[in-house]
């Protein structure tokens, strides 16, 4: 059976990075590119994951429909779903749900993380 391994703190302070435990295929999204990212990826000691690097400022449509595509189907839960809205190509608003497992009183139960919905700014009332 696959888990899902959510942190259950955020750790800060000297050291936090490489002292922190790290699941197996987590997904790693940075802005940075390779060279920079792998030096942090290193001190961390993490091993055995996926990275998407193409994050940019201002994403349009096909950013976030590239991110989607990338790693669809990788989710041992399921489907995830995902809505952009946009305005001139650019998103400025997002909504997603993710599938996962989840042990409810010792009783393997599936359901979503919800990615709450995200808005620029100057879109909000």
């Amino acid at each position: 059976m696959d888990k899902v391994l959510l942190p259950k703190k955020i750790e800060f302070g000297e050291n936090a990075l490489s002292e922190a435990e790290y699941p197996k295929n987590a997904l790693v999204v940075t802005t940075t590119p390779p060279e920079l990212s792998s030096k942090w990826l290193d001190r961390m000691g993490i091993q055995d994951y996926m990275l998407f690097d193409k994050v940019t400022p201002e994403p349009s449509i096909d950013d976030g429909n590239t991110l989607v595509s990338e790693f669809k189907g990788k989710n041992p839960f399921g489907k995830s779903v995902s809505y952009f809205a946009t305005h001139k190509k650019k998103i400025i608003a997002h909504f997603g749900a993710i599938p996962l497992g989840w042990y409810v009183r010792n009783k393997f139960v599936l359901a979503s993380c919800s990615i709450a919905m995200m808005i620029k700014p100057e879109w909000q009332n």
